[in-house]
């Protein structure tokens, strides 16, 4: 994170969360599979350590990028009306 007045360290965080998204959306249109993940490893002192995380400083997530075996199935949709209201 960086000092800032105008940008709070959870607009940063959400920030580099939008980032990885747009990575993962990019290898989807390039005809790759991608997988976000979180977990433990983000928190883990000795992966950060590994990975020279210093004090002040978060691991948002790993981004796991591969070319797919099989095609992804399909999820049955729900339908939107039973999550979305207007006012």
């Amino acid at each position: 994170y960086q000092s800032h007045d105008k940008v709070p360290e959870q607009e940063q965080l959400v920030a580099a969360g939008c980032a990885v998204h747009a990575m993962q959306m990019a290898a989807f249109a390039q005809g790759y599979g991608a997988i976000w993940r979180t977990g433990d490893f983000c928190y883990d002192n000795g992966v950060q350590q590994s990975l020279n995380v210093t004090d002040g400083n978060d691991i948002v997530g790993f981004l796991y990028i591969g070319t797919r075996q099989k095609p992804l199935a399909d999820k049955p949709r729900k339908p939107f009306a039973d999550f979305v209201s207007y006012f």
